[in-house]
């Protein structure tokens, strides 16, 4: 498990989001990059070509300054909580009501799904989530949170995950539409 910090943060690069346009505050020039990570206010943009860009926060568009600032976001959690798996135990609109899996004692030990309840969100353009659908050591994205309630229970706040660091990114904007997004590093 050693190299865990070196690889995750290289695997979680080969889920990039799809090339977005990014726009500058001032002018009309405009590139196709994919989001690389934040800095404090410098925000990285990788082009199809492997070649990176760094930019300031405060030269992209505002549109792009809070994407940017929701994919930092997205990406910081994905890299807290590290790859997962889990199992949904109930499909629900958009998406489906998951376990996430209890650490192994050893590695050839079966998954136990009892972990938190999480709300992972349906993949766009895949089918949608059915029970028993499983993720074994995937990057999941924080996507905001959900309110979800069980039958004969009280409502409860459970964390939103997406499969993608773009819908991750999407869905915080819709999420938090009322309100600034906080500073992230990623």
């Amino acid at each position: 498990m050693r190299w865990f910090p070196i690889l995750f943060p290289l695997f979680l690069a080969s889920q990039m989001l799809q090339a977005r346009t990014w726009r500058p505050a001032v002018g009309d020039a405009a590139i196709e990059a994919d989001f690389a990570g934040m800095n404090g206010e410098t925000v990285r943009l990788r082009q199809a070509n492997g070649r990176e860009l760094t930019t300031t926060l405060k030269s992209l568009c505002s549109e792009d300054q809070r994407y940017a600032r929701a994919a930092a976001l997205a990406w910081q959690g994905a890299q807290q909580i590290g790859p997962q798996s889990l199992e949904v135990q109930v499909a629900v609109e958009g998406g489906g009501i998951a376990r996430l899996a209890l650490p192994r004692p050893k590695p050839d030990s079966p998954l136990v799904f009892g972990g938190e309840f999480i709300y992972l969100l349906d993949a766009p353009g895949a089918a949608p989530l059915e029970r028993g659908f499983r993720l074994e050591l995937r990057p999941l994205y924080l996507a905001g949170a959900r309110r979800y309630q069980a039958l004969g229970a009280e409502p409860v706040l459970v964390r939103a995950l997406a499969q993608s660091l773009d819908q991750a990114a999407e869905e915080q904007l819709l999420t938090l539409d009322q309100q600034p997004l906080p500073s992230a590093t990623a």
